[in-house]
């Protein structure tokens, strides 16, 4: 679905108008505050989206992650300007 070394907000942006409304809450947060939520934990983006962590880990999923520590790598990576 996406290739291995895609960024993080491509995968999102390339899937955020499949979302469900939770799922795109997430999705948005994260293409909105990507600096913060490299800090953040998957209970704090879920508390600032209003879903629950499960919601946030089928986003992640849904972006090509295994889960969200996944996703906070390859986001920091991306943000960092590194290759992943």
């Amino acid at each position: 679905m996406f290739a291995p070394s895609a960024p993080p907000t491509v995968r999102i942006a390339a899937v955020r108008n499949t979302l469900q409304p939770a799922e795109r809450r997430v999705a948005e947060l994260i293409l909105d505050s990507a600096d913060a939520v490299v800090e953040w934990t998957a209970q704090e983006l879920a508390d600032r989206a209003g879903v629950g962590r499960a919601t946030v880990v089928r986003a992640c999923q849904g972006f090509g992650y295994r889960g969200y520590p996944q996703l906070r790598v390859a986001l920091a990576a991306e943000l960092g300007g590194g290759s992943g």
